[in-house]
C-alpha cells in the first residue's frame, strides 16, 4: 500500500484493488478500451470554498499525520483514482500532468495497482494497467521565451498494452504546454508544431492518441480565430474529442475552487485539458472524472478526462516480421572517461531496414539510414553519470525491432580544465561529483555549469530533521585547502519547481574545523550546515541562485575551517528531495562577504578553479626596541566562549577580530 494512504482508507482501498485484480484476470471481450488523463496538482487537492465542509488545508503536506493533511493524506485522491479508473478495467492508460510530491507517479501506479509506470519530467508522467510494449520517448518543448524558462514542458510518448498478454498496443502521448512572455501565442505555437512533428515521427500512421492539459481553451468553441495551438492540430487532421462527442456541452475541465470565477460558484470555467486523434481514428465517447459538487473539496483543481476508442484494427500485414538490430558499441556496462562515444549497430530484415533510431537515456538522438552501422556521439560523453542506449530498427511495413539496451557509466568527461586563483578560491562543479549515491543523479542541463546538473527528484519525501552519520542519498567532491583560514560556503541550485520544500540540503566536510579548532560539520556524524536556497521565508525561488549556509535576507552563515592543509571532501546529502545543484564555492577572499550571483534567476557560471603557490610564511614579529613590549592579537586567540567568535576582518590586525 503506499506509504502516503492514511490507515482510515486501508480497507476501501484494499476491497477496491481486489474488485480490480478480478477484473483485470477477466478474459477481455470489450470491442473498445479507455485511457486517462488527469492534471492532479501534486495530490494537494483543491479545498472547499466557504460555506463548504473544510475537510483539508492548502498544505503539501500528505505524511505527517500531527499536521494538518491534504487530498493525498485524507484520501481523497487515492478514493477518485480507483472508483472511476480502477474499477473500471476497461481503462488500460492513464496520463499525468504535475505529479509531483504526494501524487508521484509511483505512488499513483501503487494505489491503483497497476502494472507500470513511465519515467517523469517535471511531472508528466504514464501509468498503464498492463504495462508498455516498448521503450517511452521523450521531447522538450520550446519554453525559452517563457517567464520562467526553467519551467520545461514535455511531451511523453509510450506503446501502452490494451491486454494482459500485450497482443495489441496503442501509441499514447502525454503532454503539458504552457506559453508566457512577451509573445505566449508564438509560444504555444511552436511547442504545438514540436507536438505533431514528433508524434508523425514515432508513431507514423499508425493509430495513436494525444491527451494533456494544454493551458489553452476557446469560449464554447466559438472562438474566432481559435489559439495557435489548436488551430495547429486541427490543421494535421487531428479531432478534439470532446466537441465530437457532446457537441456544445462546455466540457469544463478547470480551474476548480476559484474565487469569483465559475458558475454555480466553484464550478470549474474553462476547458484546457484534451483529448485528441487522428481522424482515421475517432473516440466514442469521452467523460469527465474527479468531479465535486461546486465548492466542496475536490481531489484537483482540475477535472480528469475518460475517453473511449475502438480497438485498434488487427488484421495481419503482408510484412508481419519485424527487423533485428544489436548495439556492437559500447559494450554493456562499459565506464567511459574520454570522449566521444562510437554507437555502433547491426540491423537486418527479411524486407529491408528503412532506418535505425537510436534513443540515449530515452530520447532519439540519432537516425541512421540504410548503410550507416555507426555515429559518433560528443554529448553522450559530456554528462558524467549512468545512461541508457537502445537502438531501435524499422522496416517499410512498420514493423519495429528492440535492442537489448546497453548501460554506460561516464565518468570526468568534458571537464573543463581548472584555472589557478590568486586569491585561493575554491570553485567545484558538481557534475564532477563522486561518488553519486541514492536518488542524486547526473543530468545533462544547457544552463548549468560544464552542461550538467546533480538532481535528487522530488519524490514526496518529508524532510530530515538532522543530517545522517551513514545517509543513503549524498554526493562527495574533493578539493585543497589552507589549514587556519576561514572560507564562505557558497552553493547554486534551484529546487523542482520553484517549491520552497524542494530547496534544502545538508552539508559536511573531511576535515572542517570551528575558529577555536574544534570539529564541527564532520562526515560521518549528524553535525552539519544547511544551505536553503530560498533566502528567507516568502522570498520566493526562481531558476537557479546562490545561497550560503545562513538562513535569512541578507544573513550569512557561519565561517569554515580546516584542522591540516591538503585533499578535503565535502558531502552535500538529502535534507529535502527536489534540489539541483552545479557549482558550489569556499571562498577565503573574493567571496568571502558577498556571493557570486543572485540569489533568483542567476546566470553565474564560474570556472573550476585549482590551488595557487603555497602563500609566502608570515615572518615573526620584530622584537621591540624599546624594551619587552607585548603585543597580543585578538587572532591568535586559543578560546573564544559564548557569544563571540572569530571573524574575517581587513582592517584588522593579521585580518582577524573578534566580536560579538
Amino acid at each position: 500500500m503506499n506509504r502516503t494512504t492514511p490507515p482510515a482508507l486501508l480497507v476501501l482501498i484494499a476491497a477496491a484493488l481486489c474488485s480490480l485484480a478480478g477484473a483485470a484476470n477477466a478474459e477481455a471481450t470489450s470491442t473498445t478500451f479507455k485511457v486517462a488523463f488527469y492534471n492532479i496538482q501534486s495530490g494537494k487537492g483543491e479545498p472547499a470554498l466557504a460555506g463548504h465542509d473544510l475537510t483539508f488545508p492548502d498544505t503539501s503536506n500528505c505524511t505527517n499525520p500531527a499536521q494538518p493533511l491534504n487530498a493525498w493524506g485524507t484520501g481523497l485522491v487515492q478514493q477518485h483514482l480507483v472508483e472511476t479508473l480502477g474499477n473500471d478495467p476497461a481503462v488500460v492508460a492513464l496520463g499525468l500532468a504535475e505529479a509531483w510530491t504526494c501524487a508521484s507517479p509511483e505512488n499513483v501506479r501503487a494505489t491503483l495497482g497497476w502494472k507500470a509506470r513511465s519515467s517523469d519530467r517535471n511531472g508528466i508522467a504514464m501509468v498503464a494497467r498492463y504495462g508498455f510494449a516498448g521503450p517511452e520517448e521523450w521531447l522538450q518543448l520550446d519554453t525559452t521565451a517563457n517567464t520562467n524558462p526553467a519551467d520545461t514542458k514535455w511531451v511523453l510518448r509510450a506503446p501502452v498494452c490494451l491486454d494482459a498478454a500485450c497482443a495489441v498496443s496503442i501509441n499514447m502521448f502525454v503532454t503539458h504546454w504552457l506559453g508566457s512572455g512577451v509573445d505566449p501565442e508564438a509560444v504555444f505555437d511552436r511547442q504545438a508544431q514540436a507536438t505533431l512533428a514528433f508524434m508523425t515521427r514515432t508513431a507514423g500512421t499508425a493509430p495513436s492518441l494525444l491527451v494533456g492539459d494544454l493551458n489553452l481553451w476557446e469560449f464554447l468553441g466559438s472562438q474566432d480565430p481559435p489559439p495557435a495551438g489548436i488551430s495547429r492540430l486541427r490543421e494535421a487532421g487531428y479531432v478534439d474529442a470532446w466537441p465530437l462527442v457532446n457537441g456544445s456541452a462546455e466540457g469544463f475541465t478547470g480551474m476548480v475552487n476559484r474565487a469569483g470565477r465559475g458558475s454555480p460558484v466553484g464550478a470549474p470555467w474553462k476547458r484546457v485539458d484534451y483529448t485528441w486523434s487522428p481522424a482515421a481514428f475517432l473516440p466514442t465517447g469521452i467523460t469527465r472524472f474527479g468531479v465535486v459538487p461546486p465548492g466542496d473539496a475536490a481531489p484537483s483543481d482540475h477535472y480528469g478526462l475518460i475517453t473511449e476508442f475502438p480497438l485498434p484494427p488487427t488484421e495481419p500485414r503482408l510484412d508481419a516480421v519485424a527487423p533485428a538490430v544489436a548495439l556492437l558499441s559500447p559494450i554493456d556496462g562499459l565506464t567511459v572517461s574520454t570522449g566521444p562515444v562510437v554507437l555502433t549497430v547491426a540491423a537486418s530484415d527479411d524486407v529491408g531496414v528503412t532506418r535505425v533510431e537510436i534513443l540515449e537515456d530515452g530520447v532519439v538522438a540519432h537516425t541512421l539510414l540504410p548503410g550507416d552501422t555507426s555515429v559518433e556521439c560528443a554529448a553522450l560523453a559530456a554528462v558524467d553519470g549512468l545512461h541508457t542506449i537502445v537502438a531501435r530498427a524499422f522496416d517499410a511495413a512498420g514493423n519495429i525491432g528492440l535492442s537489448a539496451a546497453h548501460r554506460i557509466t561516464v565518468t570526468t568527461a568534458g571537464s573543463v580544465p581548472p584555472v589557478v586563483s590568486p586569491t585561493g578560491e575554491i570553485v567545484l562543479h558538481a557534475r564532477n561529483a563522486s561518488p553519486v549515491v541514492g536518488n542524486w543523479r547526473t543530468v545533462a542541463d544547457a544552463t548549468a555549469a560544464g552542461g550538467a546538473r546533480l538532481w535528487n527528484p522530488d519524490a514526496g519525501a518529508p524532510k530530515l530533521p538532522a543530517a545522517l552519520a551513514s545517509p543513503a542519498h549524498y554526493f562527495e567532491l574533493t578539493f585543497a585547502a589552507e589549514a587556519g583560514r576561514a572560507y564562505r560556503l557558497w552553493l547554486r541550485g534551484r529546487a523542482d519547481r520553484d517549491f520552497w520544500g524542494n530547496d534544502s540540503v545538508y552539508v559536511q566536510f573531511s576535515g572542517s574545523v570551528s575558529a577555536t579548532g574544534s570539529p564541527v560539520m564532520r562526515t560521518g556524524t549528524t553535525d552539519a550546515a544547511w544551505v536553503s536556497l530560498e533566502d528567507c521565508s516568502g522570498c520566493g525561488l526562481q531558476g537557479w541562485g546562490w545561497q550560503d549556509n545562513g538562513y535569512g535576507a541578507g544573513v550569512l552563515g557561519p565561517l569554515v575551517w580546516f584542522a591540516s592543509a591538503g585533499p578535503q571532501t565535502i558531502r552535500v546529502q538529502q535534507r529535502e528531495d527536489g534540489p539541483s545543484f552545479d557549482q558550489i564555492v569556499l571562498s577565503p577572499a573574493q567571496y568571502l562577504t558577498a556571493s557570486p550571483g543572485t540569489t533568483r534567476v542567476d546566470g553565474v557560471i564560474l570556472p573550476q578553479t585549482q590551488p595557487g603557490p603555497a602563500p609566502e610564511p608570515v615572518p615573526p614579529p620584530v622584537p621591540a626596541s624599546g624594551g619587552p613590549e607585548i603585543l597580543l592579537t585578538s587572532g591568535a586567540a586559543t578560546q573564544v566562549v559564548g557569544l563571540w567568535r572569530a571573524v574575517v576582518d581587513a582592517s584588522a590586525s593579521g585580518g582577524m577580530a573578534l566580536g560579538t
